[in-house]
């Protein structure tokens, strides 16, 4: 990690999901969805630090997915730079919130079901992380977990 303790590189990041993630959909909500997922895959970076002390593109995945909003190269081709992988996941993701605002899980007894705010993101995590067929799924503590920095917005003790 090189950049959770750079504040001015972190309000940068800000402005940037905020600015992207606006340019697809002007919602307060998508926007702050927006930088929880980004928050969620990376911590809101892109580069590290390699043994060899250069600079690298993070990744994740056994080395599949790029960066900040982590991009699976198997799925979504390659977005090793910064500014092409946060629009490109800000995209996948406004299709995705879309997709989800009219999924409520009905029928089924997932703890992503109803109309609450909270089992709509929950539905948003589980869409991006493991594909919109599963937002449904039943208690992963990942979508929870979203749900907690989604309200705590972490990233705002970083700048």
């Amino acid at each position: 990690a090189i950049h959770t303790n750079d504040s001015q590189y972190m309000e940068r990041v800000n402005k940037l999901i905020e600015t992207e993630a606006k340019k697809v959909r002007a919602v307060d909500r998508f926007v702050r969805v927006a930088k929880t997922v980004a928050w969620i895959e990376s911590r809101w970076e892109h580069y590290s630090k390699g043994s060899d002390g250069k600079i690298q593109i993070l990744m994740g995945d056994e080395n599949n997915s790029y960066g900040m909003f982590q991009i699976h190269q198997r799925w979504h081709g390659k977005h090793p730079n910064l500014f092409d992988n946060v629009e490109y996941a800000v995209k996948m993701l406004s299709q995705i919130y879309r997709s989800v605002l009219n999924t409520n899980c009905s029928s089924s007894n997932s703890t992503n079901a109803g109309g609450s705010e909270r089992a709509l993101l929950r539905r948003i995590y589980a869409g991006y992380n493991a594909g919109t067929d599963d937002a449904c799924r039943n208690g992963d503590y990942r979508d929870e977990r979203f749900v907690n920095f989604y309200y705590k917005a972490p990233w705002k003790d970083t700048f």
